[in-house]
């Protein structure tokens, strides 16, 4: 099995300006050779082009490649959403951040189904949601084509974005510039408790996120392996989606990455633990994940 590229995701929400490049130095300086555009410094790219100009310039300081993206994500830049005002931008945003993502050599563009509508908008149905996330997709996926990248759709952990809606859009199309964003955490969120015991999820997540018909997914791994071009890698007690460093949660690693890194379509692994406050240094994260990858 050849060796598959891991890029991380630097928390960049915790630190300014002046001490994101030293972050890309402790990030390089313990094996890591390669970072994730987040949704952050997407989103700030977008208001901003000048800070394209930093983040390549603190990338190149520390030795660091710009390998991934996240695209920006929320009511405003979700797929499905629904605001008829908003959605004309949300394209052209997301189309803008595509071509700067390309600019990087990113291959993979990370992207939301979406969940707001979900929640707070009960007006809004299943069935408008996956009209409006088609008709995102199709004006998205011919730019996708234009600039080399593979829309990567992610599967989350409410009822408007869980594995099934993501399969049905990736079927749909059946394009080679689309696929999917496999994201561990949130496959274990909504996967039955290993030890067959119900789980005690949260008045929140049963009555909104799944307005009060919540289904469990045994099989988001198989059902998705042959679409999954990237993947978010990180750990949680499987009822929450906490971003913990693999080990310190349910996840059964043993099981989850051999069949992982065997997806027919993978082109990268990305950390996506949130380590900051959570008594993690960024040596012991790129020593747990560059050990559960196998490569760098």
């Amino acid at each position: 099995m050849s060796k598959v590229p891991l890029s991380f995701f630097t928390g960049s929400r915790n630190f300014s300006d002046a001490l994101l490049p030293n972050v890309f130095l402790e990030f390089a300086a313990n094996g890591a050779e390669n970072v994730v555009i987040d949704e952050i410094m997407a989103g700030r790219i977008l208001e901003d082009p000048r800070y394209y100009s930093n983040l390549e310039r603190f990338a190149r300081g520390a030795g660091v490649k710009l390998f991934e993206i996240h695209a920006p994500f929320g009511e405003c830049w979700d797929l499905n959403c629904s605001v008829k005002a908003r959605r004309p931008y949300l394209v052209e945003g997301h189309i803008k951040c595509m071509n700067y993502a390309a600019e990087a050599g990113c291959k993979t563009y990370v992207i939301h189904v979406g969940a707001w509508d979900c929640i707070f908008r009960p007006e809004i149905s299943l069935e408008k949601m996956r009209e409006l996330a088609l008709e995102s997709v199709e004006k998205l996926l011919p730019e996708a084509e234009k600039a080399g990248i593979v829309l990567a759709v992610e599967n989350s952990f409410e009822m408007s974005n869980a594995t099934d809606e993501v399969l049905w859009i990736l079927n749909h199309f059946d394009s080679p510039f689309l696929g999917c964003c496999f994201d561990v955490g949130h496959a274990n969120y909504m996967a039955p408790a290993r030890d067959g015991k119900p789980k005690n999820y949260s008045k929140y997540q049963v009555e909104q996120a799944w307005r009060g018909n919540l289904i469990e997914e045994p099989a988001a791994l198989e059902k998705l392996h042959s679409h999954i071009v990237t993947c978010h890698i990180h750990d949680n007690s499987g009822v929450g989606d906490d971003h913990d460093l693999p080990g310190r949660g349910t996840v059964d690693w043993g099981t989850v990455m051999p069949k992982l890194l065997s997806a027919p379509r993978l082109m990268s692994c990305q950390s996506e633990v949130g380590y900051v406050g959570r008594q993690v240094s960024i040596k012991e994260l790129c020593q747990t994940m560059i050990r559960l990858v196998g490569g760098n």
